[in-house]
């Protein structure tokens, strides 16, 4: 069957390092199209070490596009080297996507070797742009795109999120080589990351979510549920990482959710990219016992800061008493705890900094099974702290094309 389109993954850099996640936001864009009939390919930069002589054999099927998703931040070279490597060998149109396409849509367009943005979710927006394109329809029905006709720029309408992703078909993991990819280690056994929300409800204000999702929504407990014993049965998966922004954003569903896991026949072991402590705080000590029963056995805890006025400045939307008292009630269980923490937010000074220390200090203290991590705050733009960075020059570094 003829080739319709290829989805491509660039390589991240550093955390490429640390593991290796199916790319999840690439098999949820081509599940549409699949659906309807469309012939797709992925090729992940990070696995396949002839990527060039690979790509090149799916040009010559002279696909309807290339699509290439990247973040804002050092992955945006190795897309870009992709994207020049496709234009020195054929002439199909390059369609960009993912976070940094969603942040940065006018500046992106105007890249010399991208011929169509998509912004927002992408799962319908990709098999209408496909659609088009096979059909040589006119792009501007396409909601949530930029294009260029006559080397001019233009812009459909925004798409409206996917309100119920359970509507959603199934990912193709066929797309895929599961064995190549580990998440992380939790004393053997294939692992995978997996996405069971998209979003979160709470407004920091130097994170990107809110921009990129702005609206929380989850699949229900049910479809997680049959997703997770699917992969069980089709690849032998015994270890899950939820790549969710915040997993426990709706307690009740992530009391549900932890309940269900530990009915599975096949137990599992877990571990999350993000919950929040006040979350945790929520749970009685029997769900925290029964959350570990379940299977977890880490859970990654955005802290941010130590300071009370920066907390409060960040929009954090919980305390610091909250993360200490949560921290506490964890330590009771042997469940492998990552803080991570920001320093250099626009009016913090060397005393709030201390501060932040302090407190990462107690809780690896408190907890014997917590270990903490700080970074350089990064502005980004379309937050509400890029503005607040340039005005106040904090280390500024603007990464784009």
């Amino acid at each position: 069957m003829k080739l319709d389109a290829i989805l491509i993954q660039p390589k991240t850099g550093t955390w490429d390092a640390m593991s290796l996640r199916v790319p999840e936001s690439l098999l949820a864009v081509s599940a549409v199209p699949i659906k309807q009939g469309y012939n797709i390919a992925i090729l992940d930069q990070r696995i396949e070490k002839n990527w060039k002589e690979k790509l090149e054999e799916y040009l010559k099927q002279e696909p309807l596009c290339a699509g290439i998703t990247s973040m804002t931040g050092e992955q945006l070279k190795y897309a870009m080297e992709i994207m020049e490597f496709i234009k020195s060998k054929s002439n199909v149109p390059i369609v960009f996507g993912g976070p940094h396409a969603t942040l940065l849509p006018e500046q992106s367009i105007k890249y010399k070797k991208i011929d169509i943005i998509v912004f927002g979710e992408g799962d319908y927006t990709f098999y209408e742009l496909l659609d088009s394109l096979k059909y040589k329809k006119d792009l501007q029905r396409v909601r949530g795109i930029y294009y260029k006709r006559n080397e001019q720029v233009c812009r459909t309408e925004s798409r409206e999120p996917v309100k119920n992703l359970d509507d959603l078909p199934d990912y193709s993991y066929s797309l895929v080589d599961i064995d190549k990819y580990e998440t992380f280690d939790l004393n053997g056994g294939k692992s995978i990351s997996i996405m069971t929300s998209r979003g979160c409800p709470h407004r920091c204000k130097f994170c990107a979510i809110p921009v990129v999702y702005p609206l929380w929504r989850a699949y229900s407990v049910k479809k997680v549920i049959e997703k997770i014993k699917k992969l069980q049965q089709d690849y032998d998966i015994s270890n899950f990482y939820f790549q969710d922004d915040n997993l426990g954003a709706n307690p009740s569903r992530f009391v549900e959710l932890i309940i269900e896991l530990s009915k599975l026949d096949k137990k599992i072991k877990w571990g999350t990219l993000g919950i929040r402590a006040d979350t945790i705080k929520l749970l009685t000590e029997e769900q925290i016992e029964l959350m570990y029963k379940s299977g977890c056995h880490n859970l990654d805890i955005g802290v941010e800061t130590g300071s009370r006025r920066v907390n409060q400045f960040i929009n954090k939307g919980e305390t610091i008493e909250t993360i200490i008292d949560s921290n506490g009630r964890l330590a009771k269980f042997p469940i492998k705890l990552k803080y991570t923490f920001i320093i250099g937010f626009p009016t913090e000074t060397k005393q709030e900094i201390t501060e932040t220390i302090d407190l990462a200090l107690r809780l690896q203290k408190e907890n014997p099974n917590a270990y903490t991590l700080l970074f350089p705050f990064t502005p980004i733009m379309g937050t509400d702290f890029f503005d607040l960075a340039i005005k106040y020059g904090k280390w500024l570094k603007v990464v784009g094309f």
